[in-house]
């Protein structure tokens, strides 16, 4: 079992080392990072909407003349005199 450790500067927990790591690191440097991820998974997201959307398109193109047929079929023909 994990004896609990006296409070103190972080610096001194090496247990706490998330603690340590956010004291050293600069707040601008920090701000920057989380701008980055940011940025980077706004991209991420517009370009998988974009590559579903596109494959989607290029599918329904391929598939016309099939949907069109289908489509061709379901319409009630006018009745014969």
């Amino acid at each position: 079992m994990r004896t609990p450790r006296p409070h103190g500067p972080p610096e001194a927990d090496t247990g706490n080392t998330h603690v340590t790591l956010r004291l050293a690191f600069p707040q601008q440097a920090a701000q920057r990072c989380y701008t980055v991820i940011t940025a980077i998974t706004i991209i991420t997201i517009i370009t998988v909407i974009t590559a579903i959307t596109a494959i989607t398109a290029i599918t329904m193109e391929s598939n016309k003349e099939h949907i069109e047929a289908l489509l061709k079929d379901l319409t009630p023909s006018p009745p014969s005199p």
